[in-house]
Formats: structure tokens, sequence, C-alpha cells
């Protein structure tokens, strides 16, 4: 029996625009797979992460895009059910240092009404400047 590396960043597809959102069509197969060895809370939490890193990621200039960002902040981790979600939409709220998604959740490809939660990013060359600083 053949058994497949599995990469955990491999849990968020690429982004797409959706209008003022991105948005990211989840894959029920490839989350069937992580939900089957890791706890669900940990695969939300993890597919938040991933998601807010990219969706900053999108809205900064060429230069800063090569940063490496790190979630520094989830909040209001809504109990919804990671296994009916189909579809992330993320709308960031840019900040000088990085930015804060608000992460919402859909069965469907164009709603966006439920919260799923907030992420805070930043910019970790921007964390290492501010403890020299101090």
């Amino acid at each position: 029996m053949r058994v497949l590396a599995m990469n955990y960043l491999d849990l968020c597809p690429e982004l797409e625009r959706h209008g003022p959102f991105f948005r990211v069509r989840l894959d029920p197969d490839l989350l069937a797979t992580f939900l089957s060895r890791f706890d669900a809370t940990l695969v939300t939490v993890e597919l938040c992460h991933q998601f807010a890193v990219r969706c900053v990621r999108a809205t900064v200039d060429a230069g800063a895009a090569s940063e490496r960002f790190l979630p520094v902040s989830l909040r209001q981790l809504s109990t919804a059910d990671i296994r009916q979600i189909g579809y992330l939409f993320g709308q960031v709220s840019r900040e000088q240092q990085g930015g804060t998604v608000q992460i919402y959740s859909s069965a469907v490809s164009a709603a966006h009404d439920d919260l799923l939660c907030s992420v805070t990013v930043m910019a970790l060359r921007a964390m290492n400047e501010q403890r020299a600083a101090t």
C-alpha cells in the first residue's frame, strides 16, 4: 500500500478575487484526509491562518510580497462545522506591518454571511525590527 505524504500547506488552495473579497474553494476530499488524521479545531485554525496570510500577502506591493508573514492572533472563532464549509471569503484591513482578515465561511460560492473568525497577520521583518528597537 502506497502512503501519500501530506503537506499541510496544501490545505489552503490558491486565492481568487471575488469583488472586495478574496475567496478559496475548499477541496472536500483533501479536507477529509486532514480531518481523518487531525482534530477538526486544529485543521480549522491552521486553514484560517494559511488563508489569512495569503490574503494579506495578496494586498501588499511586489517589494514586500517576498516578506514572511506570520499569523499572530485569531479571534472570534465560530463553532461552525468545517465539514460543512465549501468556501472561505476574506476581507483584508491593511495595517502598516500586516493586516487583519475577517474570514467568512459559506457552503456556496456567492454567499459570505457567516463570520468564521478574525486573524491578524504581521510581517516577520517588522516584528524583528521592533524587537531590535526595544
